[in-house]
């Protein structure tokens, strides 16, 4: 009734297994886009920060609206990015500390 098959070679079947198994990884991969390779192929794009050292009667508030373009940015977005960036858990900074700013 049915015709079997017998593997000759068991290297020569492990490499085809193995090819294949690739090429469905691989095709998985771009169709559910996973790999960090986005659909406008931009790819990572890299994220510039200015260093500034806190001076006397700066806030996070302040300094958000220094360093940020109003036009495009909300100052609450980036007081909230800045806090993320630095681990403040609080709006509490002090003279002489070290902030990273989002460019």
């Amino acid at each position: 009734m049915f015709k079997r098959y017998y593997i000759k070679s068991k290297i020569r079947f492990t490499i085809f297994v193995t090819i294949m198994l690739l090429i469905i990884v691989m095709s998985i991969s771009v169709i559910f886009n996973i790999g960090g390779v986005y659909a406008g192929g931009k790819g990572h794009e890299s994220v510039a920060y200015y260093a500034i050292t806190v001076e006397s009667g700066d806030t996070l508030w302040s300094i958000a609206q220094r360093y940020s373009d109003s036009n495009k940015t909300d100052i609450r977005r980036f007081i909230y990015e800045i806090s993320n960036l630095n681990g403040l858990e609080s709006s509490d900074i002090s003279i002489g500390q070290q902030l990273l700013i989002p460019a």
